[in-house]
């Protein structure tokens, strides 16, 4: 059970704003917030279902974890 449908996310230790991440998501479907420079909100709407949800968290995640991915695959051409 959802006690609300508004999801705040602090973006800090991704390395990305939150504007960054805002444009990213919405090349992908999916409508979030700049609410602090560091900060995303999302609010899902009446017609979003549990796998939408979940659509759009798969993305989330994609988003804040490309640049890690990134600089991880530099690391490890440097490395080689």
């Amino acid at each position: 059970d959802w006690s609300s449908d508004v999801c705040s996310s602090d973006l800090a230790g991704t390395g990305l704003s939150a504007s960054e991440v805002s444009q990213r998501l919405a090349a992908k479907g999916v409508r979030a917030n700049a609410s602090s420079p560091r900060t995303i909100r999302m609010v899902t709407h009446l017609d979003v279902d549990k796998a939408g949800c979940e659509r759009a968290l798969k993305f989330v995640a994609e988003v804040v974890t490309a640049p890690k991915r990134a600089v991880a695959a530099i690391s490890d051409l440097r490395n080689s």
